[in-house]
């Protein structure tokens, strides 16, 4: 007998069900009730209950019940208020207690009564009232198991086969409803077969999986399933009342109908939740695949997680002959014949996955907890996957009977078998009782006193004292036997191989990963879980990620900035994770992971096109120059050359190699710049040889096409000279690593091609086509991105002057004084590329002669200095807390307008200087003939190197090619250590950056001062 909790309000309760009936409080009927209150498992609940079930249904109490009905009652409304809910909008559930509920007879689901009368039924419902009916039946069937489970009247194992038996029943119903509806709507799926050529009707099936798949399905589970067709090999359906659609399409529609018939939660519940999760590639994946996909997925990408889902695979809805099918082409998968190493070890981390998960979670949670029922599933599964592979006998759905064959094949003894299934069939009746209540899928025993208590009276235990010392004594048991398997002293796992084992949450890897020096451990925990998902699809791969988790840790918490180190790796994963060859390389070389690390850790840039291009990562590691031995643009464009001769008859595998080759040279590059091994001096000239070989190589391809196309331009009797001139940056061979390169393109003159395929063409119309050719060549973007932005605007009269200038016309543009004196300045730059090299040279005659020869006057020198101010208004404005080191006052365009003016002065005295296009050389060459007084030319070379290295440090580093620096010492910390003051040095950058911009702006104001005077 149990006592009330609260007698006010249980006699509260009974008043208002006795004024429910109009009876007394004192009537028999009234009584019966009270008494059958202090009978049931929690007086309370049950008044509480029945009051609101009466008040919905009086006419069904206006008679007493007799006892074994008024027992059946009180079970149910003081164990479930999901239950309870349920009568109060149904009286034909309430009606459910007159009558002893029976077991499924043994058949298969299409064959059971209930099925072929709901068949009959429901066939020609609308969708709605199927819905409702389904739902309607499935209600009624749950009732009838809580009652068999409360009271006893069925043994646990024909309870969960009928559980599962209820989901195979409405499964069927659902799959053939949305066939039939499907069918009318666009007619019979067929495919065409393979072998025969011939058209065949398409099947369907429904794989059950997990606890549905054994047949022990708990009073809330979910129904783990995967939806199966046999082909749809140039399929169509036959077509209905709306057009034919593809096979494959009429299955995706059918499976979603039967989800949504089983999953949607109406006003009258749902069926049963439709877990799809453990299909190929989970919920990323198709939401079912033919046979022939399922095939091709597990023979090549399985994992052993998946080998012993698939142990319980087996049919549970549509054809059953194509799941056995399935089964047979799976069955070697789950079960090896042979067992080597990695097999072995795959199961033992599997195991090891589980032993993680148990100790996060305590007794309470009699699923998950330490000794729960998953322990002892996967204690047999273990067994069946080790052993099944030569003893077809282990090859079990079932728990119970997979028990059994243990036992009888003496895998554990008898004593063994019956401990393991007393403590499995202990641990589901617990369950079922903690998700009867409230019809949620939980597996923990609330807090909750008076929830524990009914639980123990439920269990036939007087007191929760008692009940709770069994349940320990219960999952001490299940766990001991599960320590059993590949037994060894117990070792805690270091906390970096804990990180990437998979066995944590996002959340719960914030803590782990807060013992690092991550400014944002919860963004870290994000990146790492994006890995895991990667590497958790192939136990290989997995296995080597741990394997070297905790070197990538270390090396990632040393870096200079942790949080853009793991940022990056975790892009870089996840590009390479397609290219195998790549993380081999990873994993193989153990300097990888530290020279990988500091790129990511130290630069955006080469972040960025080693996750673009991951499989040019081998070129850190294998460097094909050194320093000592920079290429000149000849090595380039002969290595070049020879790669890209394969693709000279395929234009878009030609530039894609194109951006490949530029790509991997500019992580070379970048990464011996960043570390220390490259000065800012070399890096702009390997990177302008590149460039260089680029354009030499791309014009000797265009000319070739058009050769063959045209012929030969002539002039007169001789072939027609062209010529391609660098200027800016590209002609002073100082290019950074987001230079344009400027050009001018000149020919001899006026003429005509030869002749080719297309006939012949004007030597102005044939150059054109060839520039036009050569930039969009350049400059196009590929699936790998551009070689270089051209720009060609330095021509005379600029966009509104002709592409190509023949050299005549040059000389008259210069000559007739049209040239401005800017123009002009920009010449000093100009150096030869490729092309006609005479006519380059008489080209260079006249402006070394003509553009230089003559002193330029001080109100030329004015025109300089005033548009270098001009430039430095209108992009290098200063905000207090930004300043442009380029365009600003005292910045790089300082220093190279005041050499181009001193250069340009003392030509006439030193004409050797007009081949000193490279600002550095200029620099030196101009300190070497006394130009500048005292240290002012060291303090102007030292300030060019600053600028340059700044300039590429910012590129490389943030992946910017924005010339504006953030005043903030603090915000300079990360750019500070990357130019090599030091990891907190910021004051340092910024004092320096103060100081050079200070003391160059007051030699321009001093010799352009000189130059303007005289």
């Amino acid at each position: 007998m149990t006592h009330f909790a609260d007698e006010i309000s249980a006699q509260k309760n009974l008043a208002y069900i006795a004024s429910h009936l109009d009876l007394d409080v004192d009537h028999a009927w009234c009584q019966r009730l009270w008494h059958q209150a202090t009978e049931s498992y929690d007086a309370d609940l049950f008044l509480n209950h029945l009051e609101r079930v009466v008040a919905s249904n009086r006419e069904e109490f206006a008679r007493q019940w007799d006892d074994d009905s008024l027992e059946r009652l009180a079970a149910l409304l003081s164990s479930s208020a999901f239950i309870a809910k349920l009568m109060q909008r149904d009286a034909n559930l309430l009606r459910l207690c007159h009558r002893r509920p029976e077991a499924y007879p043994p058949a298969y689901r299409y064959q059971q009564p209930d099925f072929l009368r709901l068949e009959a039924q429901m066939m020609e419902m609308e969708e709605k009232d199927f819905i409702r009916a389904l739902r309607s039946y499935r209600n009624g069937k749950m009732i009838e198991f809580a009652l068999r489970d409360l009271l006893g009247l069925d043994s646990l194992e024909v309870l969960l086969g009928d559980l599962s038996m209820l989901a195979e029943i409405t499964l069927e119903l659902s799959y053939r409803y949305a066939w039939q509806r499907l069918v009318q709507r666009f007619g019979e799926p067929m495919y065409e077969d393979y072998d025969t050529g011939q058209h065949k009707r398409a099947h369907f099936a429904i794989i059950g999986l997990g606890k549905l798949g054994g047949g022990d399905l708990n009073f809330c589970s979910d129904v783990d399933i995967m939806y199966l067709y046999d082909s749809a090999y140039r399929g169509m359906t036959t077509g209905g009342s709306r057009s034919a659609i593809e096979t494959h399409q009429f299955f995706v529609e059918l499976s979603k109908l039967i989800t949504r018939s089983m999953s949607e939660n109406t006003e009258d519940g749902f069926v049963f939740r439709v877990d799809l999760r453990l299909r190929p590639d989970g919920d990323t994946g198709e939401i079912c695949l033919a046979l022939q996909g399922y095939e091709n997925y597990y023979s090549t990408m399985g994992q052993t997680w998946e080998r012993s889902m698939l142990i319980k695979a087996r049919p549970v809805g549509g054809h059953d002959e194509l799941v056995r099918q399935f089964q047979a082409m799976v069955r070697p998968f789950i079960y090896r014949k042979y067992m080597d190493e990695n097999t072995v070890l795959s199961i033992r981390e599997l195991k090891d996955k589980i032993d993680v998960k148990v100790r996060k979670n305590i007794h309470s949670n009699v699923k998950l907890g330490r000794g729960g029922i998953r322990e002892i599933e996967f204690f047999i599964s273990i067994i069946q996957l080790l052993y099944g592979g030569k003893d077809t006998s282990l090859r079990q759905f079932s728990t119970v009977r997979a028990l059994d064959v243990l036992r009888d094949q003496k895998y554990i003894d008898r004593c063994e078998s019956e401990e393991l299934w007393q403590c499995y069939q202990f641990l589901r009746r617990v369950e079922h009782r903690v998700q009867m209540f409230d019809q949620r899928q939980s597996h923990t025993i609330p807090d909750d006193e008076s929830f524990q208590l009914r639980m123990a009276r439920q269990m036939g235990f007087d007191n929760t004292e008692a009940f709770w010392s069994e349940l320990r004594a219960t999952m001490d048991l299940a766990h001991e036997y599960f320590s059993t398997l590949f037994v060894e002293e117990h070792q805690e796992s270091a906390v970096p191989t804990e990180i990437f084992s998979g066995n944590y949450s996002r959340e719960e890897l914030v803590p782990m990963l807060s013992q690092y020096s991550f400014a944002n451990p919860r963004k870290a925990a994000v990146n790492i879980y994006t890995i895991l998902e990667q590497a958790l699809h192939h136990e290989e791969e997995h296995r080597k990620l741990r394997s070297v988790a905790e070197a990538l840790l270390n090396h990632i918490d040393q870096s200079p900035d942790p949080d853009m180190a793991l940022n990056n790796f975790e892009r870089f994963y996840t590009a390479a994770a397609r290219k195998g060859r790549v993380m081999k390389l990873f994993y193989s070389n153990p300097e990888a992971i530290g020279t990988f690390i500091t790129v990511f850790a130290s630069s955006a840039y080469l972040s960025n096109l080693i996750n673009s291009y991951p499989e040019t990562t081998d070129i850190l590691l294998s460097p094909p120059w050194t320093e000592e031995d920079i290429p000149d643009a000849t090595t380039y464009q002969q290595l070049l050359m020879e790669q890209v001769q394969p693709f000279r008859k395929d234009t878009e595998a030609f530039l894609d190699h194109l951006r490949y080759f530029k790509a991997m040279e500019f992580l070379h590059i970048g990464f011996r710049e960043l570390r220390g091994k490259l000065d800012v001096s070399s890096s702009t000239a390997v990177l302008s040889n590149l460039a260089d070989a680029m354009v030499r190589v791309v014009y000797d391809y265009v000319c070739a096409e058009l050769t063959e196309r045209y012929g030969q331009p002539m002039c007169e009797d001789r072939h027609c000279g062209f010529t391609i001139v660098g200027l800016g940056k590209f002609g002073g061979r100082e290019l950074n690593y987001s230079s344009d390169l400027d050009l001018i393109f000149l020919y001899d003159g006026a003429g005509e091609t030869t002749g080719g395929s297309g006939g012949t063409l004007r030597n102005n119309e044939y150059f054109v086509r060839l520039v036009q050719r050569l930039i969009n060549r350049l400059s196009v973007a590929t699936s790998r991105g551009i070689c270089y932005k051209v720009d060609a605007r330095l021509r005379p009269n600029g966009d509104a002057g002709t592409l190509v200038t023949p050299l005549q016309g040059f000389v008259e543009y210069h000559e007739n004084q049209h040239a401005m004196t800017w123009e002009k300045q920009m010449l000093l730059k100009a150096r030869y590329v490729c092309g006609d090299e005479s006519l380059y040279q008489r080209f260079r005659s006249y402006v070394n002669e003509a553009v230089f020869g003559q002193p330029f006057t001080p109100e030329q020198f004015t025109e300089i200095h005033d548009m270098r101010l001009r430039i430095e208004k209108e992009k290098g404005g200063s905000t207090g807390k930004h300043h442009d080191y380029k365009a600003g006052t005292g910045g790089l365009l300082d220093i190279e307008f005041l050499s181009q003016a001193m250069q340009i002065y003392h030509a006439k005295s030193f004409p050797e200087l007009l081949d000193a296009n490279r600002t550095f050389d200029l620099l030196d060459q101009l300190q070497a003939m006394g130009a500048w007084e005292k240290t002012d030319g060291e303090t102007l070379r030292q300030g060019y190197l600053f600028y340059r290295h700044l300039e590429n440090m910012v590129k490389i580093y943030q992946d910017n090619a924005s010339s504006r620096i953030n005043l903030n010492a603090q915000e300079l910390n990360p750019l500070a250590f990357r130019m090599g003051y030091g990891k907190t040095a910021g004051a340092a950058l910024l004092e320096c950056y103060t100081r050079t911009s200070r003391d160059v702006r007051e030699l321009f104001a001093k010799y352009f001062g000189k130059l303007r005077d005289r």
